[in-house]
């Protein structure tokens, strides 16, 4: 029992391009440059919602010496309005 021999051809001529392998090749890069434009719109996104969540946070955040500052400020403001409330011919 003998295998048929098999035939190489390194230098045949290459196969012509068919009308349904240029639309499937088109259409392949086309779905490719949509995906990556697609990813590239949701990275963009995502960068906004964290600056945006991140600007919350700092605007939100409480600061442990916030509340004894705002009394020193509350008693220094009430001093000035004593002293700028004085008459001046006194």
């Amino acid at each position: 029992m003998r295998a048929p021999t098999v035939m190489i051809d390194f230098a045949a001529p290459r196969a012509r391009v068919t009308l349904l392998g240029v639309v499937l090749l088109v259409l392949g890069a086309a779905v490719a440059a949509g995906t990556y434009a697609e990813y590239r719109l949701l990275t963009a996104r995502r960068a906004g919602l964290e600056l945006k969540l991140e600007a919350a946070n700092r605007h939100n955040r409480h600061e442990p010496g916030a509340d004894a500052r705002s009394v020193g400020f509350a008693e220094a403001a009430g001093r000035m309005a004593a002293e700028l409330g004085t008459p001046w011919t006194a």
